[in-house]
């Protein structure tokens, strides 16, 4: 099996009812140490299953694949940024801006990660927990 086969199936999984297929081609993946490496390809990879894992709503362990990668584009950023918006997590989303920020990654305001967080802006203002306080410490 390759990267390319892998990809689509983590996609086909975002679908399926039940996560245990998407965490056997997470088991599968890293049988073949196939998310070790610091390579584009890999990184596809990894963000394909955090992807998965934030669809069906399973955080943690999307976050605790995305904190393994060795390697992080932009949009490994969007897509966890993301999944903690559309689960309502928006604390989570504003701490992961803060860490984007301290490990050098840029975020401009085209970009979907900073739409990702505005996104949760806007949810902890509907909740009445929205203040100034909120974004301090993420810049």
């Amino acid at each position: 099996m390759n990267f390319q086969t892998l990809i689509h199936l983590a996609r086909a999984c975002t679908s399926s009812p039940s996560p245990l297929s998407g965490l056997a081609i997470h088991c599968h993946s890293l049988k073949l140490a196939l998310l070790t490496h610091k390579t584009t390809t890999t990184t596809f990879l990894s963000n394909s299953l955090v992807h998965m894992y934030g669809t069906t709503h399973q955080l943690e362990l999307a976050r605790q694949l995305f904190d393994e990668m060795p390697q992080r584009d932009q949009a490994s950023f969007t897509i966890i940024l993301s999944s903690y918006s559309a689960c309502n997590e928006p604390h989570r989303a504003l701490s992961l801006l803060s860490l984007m920020h301290k490990v050098g990654a840029e975020v401009r305001e085209w970009e979907m990660p900073f739409w990702a967080c505005m996104e949760s802006v806007g949810a902890l203002r509907k909740q009445g927990e929205f203040s100034m306080r909120c974004l301090r410490g993420v810049w």
